[in-house]
């Protein structure tokens, strides 16, 4: 299932139209907002990229799909083209690793129920495939969930292109380096602090390190590079997704084996020399610094937001408006501030009020409280002073009026997650 081939402003532009579209994370929310031109959406669909469009597939067709992949591609050139990734203008791509592990070692089988996924591969009977999220996903973040069988169709679809670039000796240099140092962490060290190393190198995008550093620390266990046995990767043998879905503990996220890997299990160098034909001992090429060559995509969510109220720190009577996407907002009344630790930290509580434009400062009408349906919800917030898409709008009001008892429980956290939280409130947001 190759993506669709685009110029590199064309890349930009479609990640930027699409970023818009999809105003949600994790990716699972189409919107055309008002704001959104009728020109912009005719471009996208002339290159097959219009959100909306997913095919259905079959637990069958995917895996034949990726399967019938061995007979074109080796293991090698999906190690080729993953090294060749850490040294592009895209995020670092495992899924190429991942992708010809999964069509060289799956078996194929019939569906074997495990809840709603296969046991063997992890698919379910019938998934939905958008190219639209998955060439925004391939060009912001580069990979996905290890193992992932349609994530391993979009890197099998690429990899003739991608074969055509030769791992550079930068590209070479840093996956050398990103082994050792994940070799020489302290016995104890987990999977945050083998992901913070990695992320510490500066190898990635600022805005993306984390997510980049994380990906690739999932895929070089998923291969096999970091064990922990008896949980193994691919390079010593198929593991099942029943097998990679154990976890040490119910709070541990990761899959098997990086979630039992320790520091102390080291890097497999059997596993390197097998897939990358390096050596403990071979010599680190020098590094030399990249240059891009791509144009960011822009963030439009990004930029402040401002009324005609001068940003300060909050105070209790305010109103502060709240973007969730271009053309939808909504405002917190703050009902108490406190100090600690040199930070503001506002109780808040949505206020009865959704609107497609910010509202004039100071001329909001009288307005109640909006809930979730069980009753009223609060949030103790910090930052909402600090937050790019939160602005004052209105100073001074009295508390809302409302018969309705307050939450027996406040959460406390960033005001960013007002952003998120919003959609248990205002059902309207899933119109």
């Amino acid at each position: 299932m190759p993506l669709p081939s685009l110029a590199a402003d064309e890349i930009a532009r479609a990640c930027e139209l699409l970023t818009r579209l999809y105003y949600r994370a994790p990716l699972h929310k189409v919107h055309v907002p008002a704001t959104f031109l009728p020109e912009d959406v005719d471009w996208l669909q002339a290159r097959c990229l219009l959100p909306g469009s997913a095919v259905r597939l079959t637990h069958a067709s995917l895996l034949t799909a990726v399967l019938s992949a061995k007979q074109q591609w080796s293991i090698e050139a999906g190690a080729q083209a993953f090294t060749a990734s850490l040294d592009s203008d895209d995020p670092p791509h495992g899924a190429f690793l991942e992708a010809v592990l999964l069509a060289h070692l799956t078996p194929m089988h019939e569906f074997e129920s495990r809840s709603k996924l296969c046991r063997v591969c992890g698919l379910e009977q019938v998934t939905d495939v958008d190219a639209a999220k998955d060439f925004l996903r391939w060009h912001t973040w580069g990979t996905g969930i290890p193992g992932s069988v349609p994530w391993a169709c979009v890197a099998l679809g690429e990899l003739t292109s991608w074969l055509q670039r030769i791992p550079s000796e930068t590209a070479r240099g840093r996956l050398l380096t990103i082994l050792h140092t994940l070799d020489t962490l302290p016995g104890t060290a987990r999977v945050g602090a083998a992901v913070a190393a990695v992320s510490a190198l500066g190898y990635f995008d600022e805005g993306k390190r984390h997510e980049c550093s994380r990906g690739v620390v999932e895929t070089l266990a998923f291969s096999g590079i970091l064990e922990a046995p008896p949980h193994v990767g691919f390079a010593t043998r198929f593991v099942s997704y029943a097998e990679r879905d154990a976890r040490p503990t119910v709070r541990t996220e990761c899959d098997a084996p990086l979630g039992f890997w320790k520091g102390a299990h080291g890097v497999n160098w059997a596993a390197v020399k097998k897939l990358f034909g390096f050596d403990k001992d071979t010599q680190i090429p020098r590094l030399q610094a990249r240059t891009r060559c791509r144009p960011r995509p822009h963030k439009p969510r990004s930029t402040p937001l401002k009324t005609s109220l001068k940003r300060r720190a909050p105070l209790v009577g305010d109103a502060w408006v709240v973007r969730l996407r271009e053309d939808g907002f909504v405002l917190v009344y703050v009902w108490k501030v406190e100090r600690k630790s040199q930070r503001s930290q506002a109780l808040v509580e949505y206020l009865d009020w959704f609107g497609a434009s910010v509202p004039a400062p100071n001329e909001l009408p009288p307005l109640g409280v909006r809930g979730r349906k069980e009753g009223r919800w609060q949030m103790v917030a910090h930052r909402l002073d600090e937050t790019s898409g939160i602005a004052l709008v209105a100073q001074g009001l009295p508390g809302p009026a409302t018969k309705l008892a307050a939450p027996d429980r406040t959460p406390v956290g960033s005001a960013t997650e007002l952003v998120y939280l919003a959609r248990w409130c205002f059902p309207e947001l899933d119109d």
